[in-house]
């Protein structure tokens, strides 16, 4: 199953990088998209962690840091 997972998230990423344009479905297509969603939708999946600890990463050395937000 990780194997699975593994070779459809590189599927994913290829795609996204090669239609940066494009929506997630319209660049991913339809079961690659559902494949995403069975692999975002595990609980022990945490898709956010390495951007929050880059955005850290790159904030821990400034002075201030401004943060907006939509919602």
């Amino acid at each position: 199953e990780d194997h699975r997972q593994a070779r459809s998230l590189a599927h994913i990423a290829a795609r996204l990088l090669d239609h940066p344009e494009l929506s997630f479905t319209s660049a991913c297509g339809t079961a690659l998209r559902k494949a995403a969603w069975r692999i975002f939708s595990q609980e022990e999946v945490d898709v956010q962690w390495g951007h929050l600890r880059q955005t850290a990463l790159r904030c821990q050395d400034q002075e201030l840091v401004l943060v907006s937000q939509d919602t």
